[in-house]
């Protein structure tokens, strides 16, 4: 049986939290700079949000756990392409780190879902933009179902 999916397109809500040049200039990654945020639907690139800007930039998204699970149903939140790197955490839980890919990047949940679930993944985009690859959560973001 295929995992069921529930794509998680938004809103999400974004944060722009330094220029990578400001970071070198300074030696650290102070986050106290906030330059731009609102609110986005996903998958939307870097590009379309903070142009060819290179920096540190915080996405998040407030999502209820899917219903009638039965008990040997893994939770996992899958990330289809990501553009930089980064860390993601579940409810101020870490659930690790994310690298610039087009594979699927899978992180288990099943064991730290709460009743009202905030997803925090925060993204170093010091990427090449003169290939137009696209950058940040460019491709699908979901919540994925499946058997043990």
């Amino acid at each position: 049986m295929e995992p069921y999916r529930i794509r998680l397109k938004g809103p999400w809500n974004y944060r722009w939290l330094k220029t990578l040049s400001s970071i070198k200039e300074s030696g650290s990654a102070e986050k106290t700079d906030f330059l731009t945020e609102g609110t986005a639907q996903m998958p939307m690139s870097w590009q379309n949000l903070f142009g060819e800007k290179e920096g540190i930039a915080q996405f998040e998204r407030r999502f209820q756990p899917p219903t009638n699970l039965e008990p040997n149903e893994q939770i996992a939140i899958v990330f289809d392409g990501i553009g930089g790197s980064g860390t993601v955490a579940l409810n101020g839980q870490s659930l690790g780190k994310i690298e610039t890919s087009e594979k699927i990047q899978r992180f288990d949940i099943t064991n730290y879902l709460q009743p009202s679930n905030l997803l925090l993944v925060e993204i170093t985009c010091d990427c090449d933009f003169s290939f137009n690859a696209p950058a940040g959560l460019y491709e699908t973001v979901a919540i994925e179902i499946s058997k043990e």
